[in-house]
């Protein structure tokens, strides 16, 4: 650090004596003078001739290339090929005709349907805390009724309500999403009651 601080100290004094403060004043340096300003001697010019403002020039142009486009011929495409004609089953004219074709056709299966396959057990279970939770969510609100709640408050109650019909129609089809549907249902209603207070 000391090195450093007389490193600093020797270039600070090495540059002193080529400071301008230093240096002795010289006199004053001699000014040219000027030359006087003189304009340039006018001329007497004649008027320009007056222009005719009325028939401006015509100048002729090319035209611009979009309405070049327009004027070329367009060309001629070839007809799209004809597609053969679809024959379809004539319709049976009398009700035996019907009948014997409804007895050949099979019924339509249910759609299928993706998802867990659960044992009758674990459908218990998980009814049980579907019922859990729609009871939890009602309850928390039937205990917001006839309490003046906010627009936020009002859109929650109404998402509330979403999940518990949702909960409901999937319940025998997908119990796993409808418990996790009723266990939104409920913390949200949870939630909502906590904040109202």
């Amino acid at each position: 650090m000391i090195r450093f601080a007389i490193a600093l100290l020797a270039v600070f004094l090495g540059t002193l004596p080529s400071c301008a403060i230093l240096r002795k004043k010289s006199e004053p340096r001699a000014v040219r003078p000027s030359r006087p300003f003189h304009p340039p001697a006018t001329r007497a010019t004649a008027e320009p001739p007056p222009l005719d403002l009325m028939d401006p020039p015509v100048l002729e142009t090319e035209p611009p290339v979009w309405e070049l486009a327009l004027h070329f011929p367009q060309p001629e495409l070839p007809e799209p090929p004809q597609r053969p004609a679809v024959r379809r089953p004539a319709r049976p004219e009398s009700s035996k005709e019907e009948a014997e074709l409804a007895e050949e056709t099979p019924p339509q299966a249910p759609p299928l349907q993706l998802g867990q396959i659960l044992s009758t057990e674990q459908r218990r279970q998980y009814n049980q805390l579907i019922d859990q939770d729609l009871n939890q969510a009602l309850k928390s609100l039937a205990a917001l009724n006839g309490r003046s709640l906010t627009s936020e408050q009002v859109e929650s109650a109404a998402l509330i309500h979403t999940f518990i019909r949702q909960a409901r129609e999937n319940r025998d089809q997908d119990p796993i999403r409808a418990r996790n549907l009723a266990e939104r249902a409920a913390l949200l209603a949870q939630h909502l009651e906590k904040n109202v207070r």
